[in-house]
């Protein structure tokens, strides 16, 4: 019977080795306490981290520079912006004076296009005038042409015989008055029709010249109408150049003003990554005391113990994997970044990333559990990693929670697998609501998926 139990006692102590050993990820040769190393590795992250703050500094300084040539280009297309504006201004004067040297000759032409037809009408008035007298001239004329034939013809002895065919003295003189009424009256309208002839002619003359003259005027005032109007098509012309120009000015003007606009969101943004590589700079160098503190403290402990440190660190990951770690954030399983090496998204440059991030949709807020039982060592705002809590579950095995918008625990409280103890966040260094999970091997970050099972939902 004792030997049945005997018996027993190695196969358990056997399958606990096996289960040990198919657990561990790795070799227990390959678990170490802190070391000079990873001060190294820390050093040389320091290192990294100013190097970044000064490349930042001097794309600052190049930013500043850019902007201050940008400012001063501004001020130049700015000058030549007022310079256009006021010759457009001139242009626009002396085009409106030559419009109303324009609009003065249109109506100077106007009106002697008027007197023009007004002088034609009465030409034609005049001339009709003319032909009427003419006619009438000719009709009288003709009228003591016949009177006159008639008198030679019948010779004087009609005269005589009208004289003397009178009944009386009065009679007779009233019929010799009349024969000289009628010869007076021929020599008065032949006077008067000729007078009135010679004054229409002279009228028509008169009116023929104004015309002329008039003629005249009107090709002049066409001539300089043309001309002014030439001069103005001018100034147009060097206008619409100068507004052209103008518009051009106005287009590199606008187009650097939004280059300064990014030059200084740029520089905002560049300040701000400054601001977070120089808070990274002190906090690596905390970091690096802090491992440098860690490594004395392990070296005395080891020398006070006197005992291999990796047979603990063993048990205590064999003991996990036999129950297996409580994943984080229970409902999400979205790896937004992996454990290892990669190029910080806010500071820039390359540097270990010492955890898994897991994010999801409104995630923001929700609760955060203990991967598994242990002590909380640290429960506050901590560096890059915002609110932050660090579980220490013995056998120098730590997890680490970051980002929190909220801690519900405190330093020194005992926690199991599953309890929360904070709430999904973005604070820190952090560009989006996710829960940044890390594990620690004896002072040495570590994949944590090598140990925990990402579930599926």
């Amino acid at each position: 019977m004792k030997k049945r139990h005997r018996v027993k006692g190695v196969l358990k102590r056997t399958l606990f080795a096996g289960i040990l050993i198919m657990l561990l990820p790795l070799g227990m040769e390959d678990y170490k306490a802190i070391s000079q190393e990873d001060i190294d590795r820390e050093e040389r992250e320091l290192e990294a981290a100013k190097q970044r703050a000064e490349e930042l500094q001097n794309e600052v300084n190049n930013i500043a520079a850019s902007i201050s040539s940008t400012k001063d280009y501004i001020s130049y297309v700015d000058g030549l912006m007022a310079d256009v504006a006021v010759q457009i201004y001139e242009l626009e004067q002396k085009i409106a004076d030559k419009q109303v040297e324009i609009d003065e000759m249109q109506q100077q032409l106007d009106s002697t296009l008027n007197e023009i037809a007004r002088v034609e009408a009465e030409i034609n008035q005049t001339r009709n005038d003319l032909s009427d007298a003419q006619n009438t001239e000719a009709e009288q004329y003709n009228s003591m042409k016949l009177r006159i034939q008639y008198m030679y013809e019948n010779g004087e002895e009609n005269f005589m015989d009208i004289l003397f065919s009178s009944d009386s003295m009065i009679d007779f003189l009233n019929n010799a008055e009349y024969i000289s009424e009628i010869s007076k009256y021929d020599r008065e309208k032949l006077i008067e029709y000729g007078e009135t002839k010679e004054r229409i002619s002279t009228l028509l003359a008169n009116l023929e010249w104004q015309e002329g003259e008039l003629q005249i005027q009107q090709n002049t005032y066409e001539s300089n109408l043309a001309d002014l109007n030439r001069e103005k098509e001018g100034l147009d012309i060097v206008k619409q150049e100068q507004e052209v120009l103008k518009d051009s000015y106005t287009a590199i003007f606008n187009s650097k003003n939004a280059e300064l606009d990014n030059l200084e969101k740029q520089m905002d943004d560049t300040e701000d990554k400054k601001a977070l590589a120089q808070k990274e700079v002190a906090e690596q160098e905390e970091r690096v005391e802090q491992a440098k503190r860690e490594y004395a403290a392990w070296l005395a402990e080891q020398a006070k113990k006197n005992q291999d440190p990796d047979a603990a660190v063993a048990a205590k990951l064999a003991e996990i994997n036999v129950t297996g770690f409580t994943w984080p954030i229970p409902g999400y399983n979205k790896i937004t970044s992996q454990f290892g090496m990669r190029i910080h998204p806010i500071l820039g440059y390359e540097k270990l990333h010492d955890g898994t991030d897991i994010s999801g949709s409104d995630i923001n807020g929700k609760p955060i559990v203990a991967a598994y039982s242990g002590t909380v060592v640290l429960a506050e705002y901590y560096w890059g990693y915002g609110n932050c809590v660090k579980i220490d579950h013995g056998g120098s095995i730590q997890t680490l929670y970051a980002h929190a918008s909220a801690i519900l625990v405190s330093v020194g409280q005992y926690v199991n697998a599953g309890d929360t103890i904070a709430l999904v966040g973005s604070t820190g260094n952090s560009t989006g609501p996710h829960l940044h999970f890390s594990l620690i091997v004896k002072g040495e970050f570590v994949n944590p998926l090598d140990y925990v099972v990402v579930p599926k939902y």
